[in-house]
């Protein structure tokens, strides 16, 4: 099985599971950003990976499930 073998709903289920812990990112890199973690912290640039990462595949999934559903 490959990706592109999803169906949209699936794809929107994935998204749909991936988008509060997303939120959850951005909200602790805010909270880290306000308590002055200075850039080179380690756990700092993780979260920033990890937003990263996350918003690629939330793309990514979202984009297959608009091709399944154009047939493609």
């Amino acid at each position: 099985m490959r990706g592109s073998d999803l169906s949209p709903e699936q794809c929107d289920k994935i998204h749909g599971e991936i988008l509060p812990t997303l939120g959850y990112l951005h909200r602790l890199e805010a909270r880290m950003n306000q308590r002055g973690f200075p850039e080179d912290d380690e756990l700092r640039q993780l979260v920033k990976l990890s937003i990263g990462a996350m918003q690629h595949l939330a793309t990514h999934v979202h984009y297959l499930a608009c091709r399944q559903s154009m047939g493609g």
